[in-house]
């Protein structure tokens, strides 16, 4: 299934339990149950990191490049080893990645979402109307800006968190620009990255919340007890959403943001009814 979402595989589940297909509408619904038949609002940070290493590995689904809502890719960043080494593989990933002295060599760091937005879309149509329309005949000028409005690609989102995405871009390295560039984030972020008089840190962390960019936050590898840690989140926001469970337990959180955001990027930001 095409749609932005994370899942488990996990003993607690019966051998006998077969996978069943779900459409678009039951899928937030059925991961809302399945988190919380783990009971991941009980657990600590440290018990969760040993639930995961007794009963969990984490699906990572991300949507198509050929799609069913919009076009989308990832990139995904690996740590590397800290000690030097002439291997082959070693010096070509050291091109696109950073290394981690933090945890295992070659362990998934993060990922960056991307996507083509409706707009960008709906203005390549357009233009690519205007070029082939026999009635009209734009001059060789026009016919170029019109050859220009080819689609663009945006970061939708990214696992780091909001502090690592401000420091990249207010910051940047060679390596890290290739994944994250200001002028792939959003409308918004790049006007607010070009007033350089008046932009501030805190003022580029706000926006960057707003938009959405860095959801998850997620620090120090993809493990799976940091993806529990997130699916026991969407859990508590998804309840103070529908309006019951503890209040306060997701500070700056309220009326399950968390939640109702995810379940908009399922489907790439497109139109969909929430559940």
């Amino acid at each position: 299934m095409n749609q932005d979402h994370f899942s488990f595989l996990t003993n607690l589940d019966l051998p006998s339990q077969s996978p069943s297909i779900l459409s678009s509408d039951e899928l937030p619904s059925n991961l809302y149950h399945t988190f919380s038949s783990y009971n991941l609002t009980s657990y600590t940070p440290s018990q969760l990191s040993q639930l995961a290493l007794q009963n969990f590995s984490t699906i990572l689904i991300n949507p198509s490049v050929i799609p069913t809502y919009l076009p989308t890719f990832r990139i995904w960043e690996y740590s590397l080893p800290s000690t030097s080494s002439s291997s082959y593989l070693t010096r070509l990933l050291s091109l696109f990645f950073k290394p981690s002295k933090k945890i295992e060599p070659f362990t998934p760091t993060s990922y960056t979402q991307f996507f083509i937005p409706i707009e960008s879309i709906t203005l390549a149509n357009k233009c690519a109307s205007l070029l082939i329309d026999s009635s009209t005949t734009p001059s060789e000028n026009r016919r170029q800006q019109l050859r220009n409005c080819e689609p663009t690609w945006e970061i939708e989102y990214t696992t780091l968190p909001c502090s690592k995405l401000l420091d990249r871009l207010l910051n940047p390295s060679a390596k890290e620009e290739k994944v994250i560039k200001p002028s792939w984030m959003p409308n918004s972020v790049r006007s607010y990255l070009a007033n350089n008089e008046n932009r501030t840190r805190k003022g580029l962390e706000r926006l960057l919340r707003e938009e959405d960019l860095c959801p998850f936050e997620i620090e120090g590898g993809l493990g799976t007890e940091k993806w529990l840690g997130v699916a026991r989140d969407l859990v508590l926001s998804r309840e103070e959403r529908k309006g019951h469970g503890k209040k306060g337990r997701r500070k700056g959180k309220g009326k399950g943001r968390m939640w109702r955001r995810f379940v908009e990027r399922m489907g790439v930001r497109t139109d969909r009814e929430e559940l």
